[in-house]
């Protein structure tokens, strides 16, 4: 494994990103409890308003200390990123995180945030896969693909190209 000035290893990269899957994992959890307990008490007339904001602050701070060890990680990885999900791609999660962040902080917690965090975290897992298992999976995608689509000419047609 190569050390951190010179950019991370393949395996180490994943290993990494597996770790932020799991953190973004549990921050998506939270939020989803803090959405049910408020939708729950504004049902019943309550004002979970004092809780439910410390909780979205919390939230929120888990995110945004999330995205700088992703760019920390980004950082670390210098110009290998072609090879290990792109740094593109790790920018755009990073943006997205900060994004997220910020509802969180603001306590815009609805189905839409919810969603665009489980986004975040598919993409994030994603991420965690090398290329080879990538196109492993594509490979097996297409082959299944062109099994269950075969198209077969009719007879008729068969029969006059033949001539």
């Amino acid at each position: 494994m190569q050390n951190a000035k010179s950019g991370l290893g393949e395996e180490e990269f994943k290993e990494r990103m597996k770790n932020l899957a799991q953190e973004q994992g549990g921050i998506n959890g939270g939020a989803q409890d803090l959405w049910q307990k408020l939708a729950e008490q504004s049902k019943q007339g309550k004002d979970g308003e004092e809780q439910g904001s410390s909780q979205s602050e919390k939230l929120g701070n888990d995110q945004q200390n999330l995205g700088q060890k992703m760019q920390d990680l980004m950082d670390q990885m210098g110009n290998q990123s072609q090879n290990m999900g792109g740094k593109g791609r790790l920018d755009q999660l990073a943006d997205e995180m900060k994004a997220i962040s910020e509802a969180l902080k603001q306590k815009k917690i609805d189905e839409k945030l919810l969603e665009r965090q489980k986004s975040l975290l598919k993409k994030m897992l994603n991420s965690s896969e090398s290329g080879k298992e990538r196109d492993e999976k594509d490979q097996k995608f297409e082959k299944e693909s062109a099994k269950a689509f075969t198209v077969k000419a009719p007879k008729s047609l068969d029969q006059k190209l033949g001539q």
